[in-house]
């Protein structure tokens, strides 16, 4: 009987537990695929591929990449979780833990990796997405680059645009009029405008061909068309835009591929580059070199010493105080370099490059813009202690680091939190604000024994550290007041600056550049750096949102490695990354600094402000008694993607504005977006020589066309 009570007992205890696990389960939500493209992939032969899958919710489970095998239903593994299982090493997962985007990166792809590619999640049952990958071969350099009719769905695919709309893709289809209802496809005009253009800049042609400034935007592949009155006056100027199009892709180099920037002095930076992809031929390059005007924080231009720490806003010099100061250069280079040294330039000065690929017919966009910071100048120094500073094999660069603790405690520094906070700049960056403040009256004698009788100012300064703080770095501090607290919190700078002194950090990393940018990711690649790359014990990446007003901080991503997927990022957003090196003594300096813009998400529009009309139409709409739920279509400043959702619901009153007689020409101009020859608008007198409203309505494909015709007396 006991026994029994006991099963029971069990038995109502396992149901509870399954109740409770199902609804925490419940709670917590399942996982999802749902916010995975599904758009087909296609890329040429020799290139990198990217296949990305978002699932949310992912809890314990594991993420498994598959790729079903030709010519059959069997599947091979190619990766679970972040490990690859496949013995090819051209594939690798990229991932960032506690992300939702899981990407399959497959090097130097090859034609018959062509396929369909899982992303599967193993729940009971297991949940999967297909993505259809397709990859061509390159085109031999001998034929011609580019089909006569200019089609580019390849690069709609890869962006996103769905095949109902891939007949915009190609010119020779817009021109002949094989395309879609517009309608359908208008949210991926700026994406298909991008693609036709293919980074060449077609302004010139525009210009010459007289096309209005509002509509030439689309001539340099940004599509900036939101308003009905744009649509409307640029509608007779597709035929020449696309033809300067057409004539461009014929005759404009690309943009410069991979543009590479690099530091060498204080007044010298190195630009490298890749030649266009495009075979047309390059007679120059022209290269930007601004100085730039959204300059990172002093106190963060190095990664170094950039820290979670809040620190206190730069002085930066203003360009009126030296008349030597470039704010602007431009470089011609013959077409066949790919390497370029600019000099006379400023110390410590954040400088931003972009190359221009040009020919006698005309030129590409620029190149993504890169971020470099030039040195500081050298100081005159003597090597520490007459050491070999070229010395970097093994550990015999360990040898040249002093003994800073044996210093400080002969000259009255007390053990315990004050020696190991102020005399070991190894564990500077775990020193504590108040641990510090503490040891305030031993600072003059720590820095003194740190310095080594050297002038460190110049690394301190490059680093960000205030004007204010600088006697610390050159070792003759002799009293301390209020205005030095700020300096305290940057203990960490100095001990960096002291240990790049002693030749024990490792250089920078090496060719920093973006491989690949979506709308909430992108791919970031380095090198190891030539100086100590073997002492590199991690990687550490900075990055945030270019602001053009304001000073921001760094996001900061520990023990990152190349490549690295960053992802979480918004559309349509700039932003500047960089990365440094780390090993067991400290941080190195920061790469050179790259710059993108992530895409536009797929659905999403821009907003667009415009000036408000002289006329004011909605005035003239709630005069004549139109509906509130109407009025948005009462101005000719009325977003596209608002008169769709407005125009196709049934039964709905659109109006089209007019002030005065002979209306033809406006709706035969709005006839390509749909409205039917035979409902032409017309105007007739009436009896009573007042204004006249005449409303018919037309009901076509379960879509009612409301007209509205006057006549004024």
């Amino acid at each position: 009987m006991e026994l029994r009570e006991m099963c029971r007992t069990q038995v109502i205890l396992l149901h509870i537990l399954i109740f409770f696990t199902c609804s925490i389960s419940s709670i917590r939500g399942a996982p999802t695929l749902e916010a995975t493209p599904l758009e087909p992939l296609l890329a040429v032969a020799g290139d990198a591929v990217l296949i990305d899958c978002v699932v949310k919710q992912l809890q314990n489970y594991t993420i498994i990449w598959r790729r079903v095998v030709p010519g059959s239903n069997k599947t091979e593994i190619l990766s679970a979780g972040e490990v690859r299982i496949i013995p090819d090493s051209r594939f690798s997962l990229l991932h960032q833990k506690d992300h939702e985007t899981w990407v399959l990166q497959i090097q130097k792809a090859q034609v018959n990796d062509s396929g369909r590619y899982i992303c599967e999640v193993n729940t009971n049952p297991r949940m999967q997405i297909y993505r259809l990958l397709s990859v061509v071969e390159r085109i031999a350099t001998n034929t011609k680059a580019f089909p006569v009719d200019h089609n580019y769905t390849g690069c709609c695919i890869s962006n996103g645009v769905p095949s109902s709309c891939q007949e915009f893709c190609s010119l020779q289809s817009v021109i002949m009029g094989g395309h879609p209802n517009p309608w359908q496809c208008m949210e991926h005009l700026p994406v298909i405008t991008r693609c036709l253009t293919d980074g060449r800049n077609h302004m010139p042609c525009c210009e010459k061909q007289n096309i209005p400034e509002v509509c030439r935007s689309v001539c340099s592949g940004d599509y900036g068309l939101t308003t009905v009155l744009q649509h409307y006056s640029c509608m007779d100027h597709t035929i020449p835009t696309l033809s300067c199009i057409a004539e461009g892709i014929e005759l404009l180099p690309g943009p410069p591929q991979e543009v590479y920037v690099e530091a060498l002095s204080d007044t010298e930076i190195k630009i490298k580059w890749l030649p266009p992809n495009q075979n047309i031929p390059v007679e120059k390059f022209n290269i930007n070199i601004t100085l730039t005007k959204e300059l990172s924080d002093l106190q963060e231009l190095e990664s170094g010493m950039a820290d979670l720490k809040k620190t206190s806003k730069p002085e930066v010099k203003k360009k009126s105080e030296s008349n030597t100061v470039k704010s602007f250069m431009m470089v011609n280079v013959d077409g066949n370099k790919t390497s370029y040294v600019a000099s006379g330039l400023q110390p410590l000065t954040m400088y931003e490059i972009q190359v221009i690929s040009q020919n006698s017919h005309g030129s590409s966009m620029p190149s993504p813009a890169s971020r470099v910071l030039t040195l500081a100048t050298a100081p005159e120094a003597s090597d520490p202690e007459g050491g070999d500073f070229n010395a970097t094999e093994g550990d015999t660069y360990y040898a040249h680091l002093p003994n800073i603790t044996r210093c400080c405690e002969s000259k009255g520094v007390p053990e315990g939190k004050c020696l190991r906070s102020l005399c070991d700049p190894a564990d500077d960056e775990d020193a504590k604000l108040s641990d510090v403040l503490m040891c305030a009256p031993y600072v003059n004698v720590t820095f003194e024994c740190m310095s080594g009788g050297a002038d460190h100012s110049q690394c301190c300064k490059q680093r960000g550290l205030p004007d204010v703080c600088l006697d610390f770095c050159r070792g003759n501090i002799t009293q301390l007041d209020y205005r030095h607290f700020v300096c305290l919190d940057h203990i960490d700078i100095y001990g960096n600056c002291l240990l790049e002194y002693y030749k024990v950090l490792p250089g920078a990393p090496e060719q920093f550049i973006v491989s690949m940018v979506h709308a909430r990711w992108a791919v970031l690649k380095w090198s190891p750096p030539t100086f100590l790359p073997e002492s590199v014990l991690s990687y550490v990446l900075y990055w945030k949102e270019v602001a053009t007003d304001e000073i921001t901080e760094y996001n900061i991503v520990t023990d990152v490695k190349s490549p690295h997927l960053l992802d979480n990022l918004k559309p349509k957003i700039r932003y500047e990354v960089y990365v440094a090196a780390r090993n067991a003594f400290g941080m190195s300096r920061g790469s050179v600094r790259a710059v993108f813009t992530t895409s536009p998400e797929k659905g999403q529009i821009e907003k667009v402000m415009e000036k408000t009309a002289a006329y004011n139409e909605t005035a003239c709409c709630l005069a004549a008694g139109l509906k509130k739920s109407c009025l948005d279509l009462c101005t000719y400043n009325m977003k596209m993607s608002d008169c769709k959702l407005l125009v196709f619901r049934p039964a709905l009153e659109t109006w089209f504005l007019r002030a005065g007689a002979g209306h033809t020409p406006f709706c035969q101009r709005r006839h390509p977006m749909g409205v039917p020859a035979h409902m032409l608008c017309h105007h007739g007198d009436d009896a009573t020589g007042h204004r006249e409203h005449v409303y018919r309505g037309c009901r076509q494909d379960n879509t009612v066309y409301v007209r509205r015709s006057w006549k004024l007396t």
